[in-house]
């Protein structure tokens, strides 16, 4: 068993609650939810999980490369890739310049 770390909110404050859970139970849920998300991505459908980001998917343009091998132009076709948008929160963790920066900067509400 590992410890595993918990945020409840109760009374607009946030409180870390520490529960024993099972790795492997753990590894799962992961791995479960990297699959929903992954299915409904290969459907092209919009992913929000709230407090972290949003997963969309975007079709790029063909653009012309250079072959070095030929010397010649040729066209590659576009294809379809995944575009991350970061919730608020982890926005600011990532723009800080220490960790401390980004608890001082919370948006409201959260």
């Amino acid at each position: 068993m590992s410890s595993w770390c918990r945020v409840r909110k109760s009374q607009g404050h946030d409180h870390l609650e520490v529960q024993k859970y099972d790795r492997a139970l753990i590894k799962w849920a992961v791995e479960n939810a990297v699959m929903v998300i992954a299915n409904k991505l290969g459907r092209g459908e919009k992913v929000v999980l709230q407090k972290l980001g949003t997963f969309t998917v975007e079709r790029s343009k063909p653009r012309k490369r250079h072959d070095v091998r030929t010397g010649l132009t040729v066209e590659r076709p576009g294809r379809r890739r995944i575009k991350f948008k970061p919730a608020a929160l982890v926005a600011a963790f990532i723009t800080a310049e220490k960790p401390q920066d980004a608890q001082e900067r919370r948006p409201a509400g959260s």
